[in-house]
Formats: C-alpha cells, structure tokens, sequence
C-alpha cells in the first residue's frame, strides 16, 4: 500500500485501522507476532481517523499491543539503531 506522506485515503484508513482484522492477526499468532509499520502511522495519524468508532477503536488496540511490546528501530539502511 503506497501513499504520500499526509494523505491516507478513506478506504485505506478502513483496511490499516480495522479492529476485526488487527484483533485476528494479533490472535491467532501462536508463537510470535511481528508488526511492521510506519511511525508516521502512530505519531501522526489522520484526524479522519477518529471520526469512524471502528477505526478509533482498531488505533487504541494497536497503541496498546505496541505499548506492551519489545520495539526495534530501523535506521533508513534497515540496519537495528
């Protein structure tokens, strides 16, 4: 999923911010869950967000599984920093 810095589209905020779908991933790893991300996705997130009860809630599950995870930095080389 490619887009520009600032601009998330709609659609695109429903696929990244959907509950049921965060909520199965989380779940039905049975070992190990690894999450890939932007920061950009987290300390910046569209205001648009916060207007669907859905995708407010996926962004709070999200927060908290981060949180309560061990999170590894990647430098712009994907070197650990």
């Amino acid at each position: 999923m490619l887009y520009r810095q600032g601009e998330i589209l709609e659609n695109e905020l429903d696929f990244i911010y959907n509950r049921q779908r965060i909520n199965v991933s989380i779940t039905r790893a049975q070992q190990l869950c690894i999450l890939i991300t932007s920061q950009l996705l987290f300390n910046q997130p569209p205001l648009d967000l916060f207007v669907n009860d859905n995708t407010r809630n996926a962004y709070t599950l999200l927060c908290n599984y981060i949180n309560k995870s061990i999170i590894q930095l990647l430098d712009k080389h994907g070197n650990i920093k």
